[in-house]
């Protein structure tokens, strides 16, 4: 498992041309599988906490995983202002400048100055 498959689960998750819209289903295993895997990545984290290297290759595929959903999100919300149902998204989630800020936050590259901080977990 891991991103190959929510890269192949992300293909399938827009359907129709006319009006298109998020396949419910699709949308909920790839929101499944990122939870998984994030949970995963989490735990051999803790087990490599004294090898920096290993956490930070660790910590990119936790975020290469955030990014992911936050694409997904994104896309709902494309999808909604296309279709005229943005106030039903933004319930559900929001306000869309969050995931865009979130989005380029976790996308930064590694040679710019945030390149060596890592993901903080706070729920520890």
């Amino acid at each position: 498992m891991g991103i190959e498959e929510i890269e192949k689960l992300y293909r399938k998750l827009v359907v129709g041309c006319k009006q298109p819209r998020i396949d419910p289903q699709v949308r909920e295993k790839i929101f499944r599988k990122i939870i998984k895997e994030i949970d995963m990545v989490r735990k051999r984290q803790i087990e490599y906490r004294d090898n920096p290297e290993e956490y930070k290759r660790l910590d990119q595929k936790l975020k290469e995983l955030l990014l992911k959903e936050i694409q997904v999100i994104i896309d709902d919300y494309i999808i909604a202002k296309q279709n005229g149902e943005l106030k039903k998204w933004e319930e559900k989630y929001g306000d869309i400048k969050h995931y865009i800020r979130d989005f380029y936050y976790f996308r930064i590259n590694d040679s710019e100055d945030i390149g060596d901080k890592i993901l903080v977990d706070l729920s520890t």
